[in-house]
C-alpha cells in the first residue's frame, strides 16, 4: 500500500488540510508545507513524451551528465527516479502557501518563473489530476524536511533499490532535501527565463520607473551588492531571502522602484547574476548569502 499524504502529515505531527485539486486556489495565506498526490498507483512514471519534447525545444541549456539529450534519454532519466507504486510525488514549503501554489501551477514547464519548484511533475501525463493537501506552521522548512525523512523511512527497501541511488529516496520530483545536496539525477541548465513583455505596463504618474538588469549603473549597483552584504552578514544564517531585501526602503530605492508596487528588478537581477553571493537552489528558491566576512 502507498504511503497515504494523512500518514505522513500525522507522522510529524501536523494535521492536513485538503485535498485541492491542482490549480485551485487554497485558503492558506500563511507559511506551511504541501505534498502533491498522484491520482493512484503506478508502477512506472507516466512520462509525456511531447512535454519531454517541448521542453527540449524551449530550454537549450537542459544537459543530462553534461551532455545535450534527446527526448528518449531525457525521458528514461526522468522514469528512473520514479518509485512504483507511491502515490506522494512532491514534497515542499512555502511562506505563503496559497501564493506559492498558484505560482506553481502557473509556471510552465521549463521556465523560472513565476516558480519552478516541482516541474518534474508537469513532465507527466495526468499531471492536472494531482491533490494537493496542506498544513499551516511557521516552522515551514523543517516540517518540510521532516516530511521527506518520514517519507524515506517509510517507503520499503524494496521500492527504494530500483532507484539509481537509493541512499537518497524523495519523491519522483523533489531533488533535494532543504539545504542539502542534490541527488545525482545528471540534469542541469533545466530552466530558462520567460519573455519580457515587449510593452511593461506603464508608472502611475509621479513613480520612478523600474530597472531592468542593464538599466542600473555600475555605481548603483556596487552600493546595491555593499547594502546586501550588510543585511545578509547581520542575519544568524548568514543570508536573506529576495523578500527580505525589498522589505527595506534602501534596496527599493536603489533600484528605482516604488515601495508601493510589487517589487521586480531585484529578481531579474538575480538571474541576470549581477547580485553577489546570489545562489538558487533546485525548487528555484533564491537567497543572497554574506561573503564578506
Amino acid at each position: 500500500m502507498p504511503l497515504e499524504p494523512g500518514a505522513l502529515f500525522r507522522a510529524v505531527g501536523l494535521t492536513p488540510d485538503g485535498p485541492a485539486r491542482w490549480g485551485a486556489p487554497i485558503r492558506a495565506p500563511g507559511p506551511g508545507v504541501f505534498v502533491v498526490e498522484w491520482a493512484v498507483p503506478l508502477d512506472r512514471a507516466p512520462v509525456s513524451i511531447s512535454a519531454v519534447g517541448t521542453w527540449l525545444a524551449r530550454v537549450d541549456t537542459l544537459r543530462i551528465d553534461g551532455e545535450r539529450p534527446t527526448g528518449k534519454a531525457l525521458a528514461t532519466r526522468l522514469a528512473a527516479w520514479w518509485l512504483p507504486g507511491e502515490t506522494i510525488v512532491y514534497v515542499g514549503s512555502a511562506k505563503a502557501l496559497s501564493r506559492r501554489m498558484q505560482a506553481v501551477a502557473a509556471t510552465p514547464l521549463g521556465d523560472a518563473r513565476p516558480n519552478p519548484a516541482g516541474q518534474w511533475l508537469k513532465a507527466l501525463r495526468g499531471f492536472e489530476a494531482t491533490r494537493i493537501w496542506w498544513a499551516a506552521t511557521n516552522a515551514a522548512e523543517e516540517y518540510e524536511d521532516a516530511l521527506l525523512e518520514a517519507f524515506a523511512a517509510a517507503v520499503p527497501a524494496a521500492t527504494a533499490a530500483v532507484l539509481p541511488d537509493a541512499s537518497l529516496v524523495l519523491p519522483f520530483a523533489n531533488r533535494r532535501r532543504p539545504g542539502g545536496t542534490p541527488r545525482a539525477d545528471g540534469l542541469t541548465g533545466s530552466t530558462t527565463e520567460p519573455g519580457l513583455p515587449v510593452a511593461p505596463a506603464s508608472s502611475p504618474p509621479g513613480s520612478p520607473p523600474r530597472r531592468r538588469p542593464t538599466d542600473i549603473s555600475e555605481s548603483d549597483l556596487a552600493r546595491l551588492n555593499d547594502l546586501l552584504q550588510r543585511l545578509a552578514c547581520g542575519e544568524p544564517a548568514l543570508q536573506i531571502t529576495p523578500s527580505q531585501a525589498n522589505a527595506e526602503g534602501a534596496v527599493r530605492r536603489l533600484l528605482g522602484e516604488d515601495p508601493g508596487r510589487p517589487p521586480s528588478a531585484l529578481g531579474l537581477l538575480l538571474r541576470a547574476g549581477r547580485i553577489e553571493g546570489a545562489r538558487q537552489d533546485l525548487d528555484g528558491r533564491w537567497a543572497i548569502r554574506c561573503v564578506r566576512r
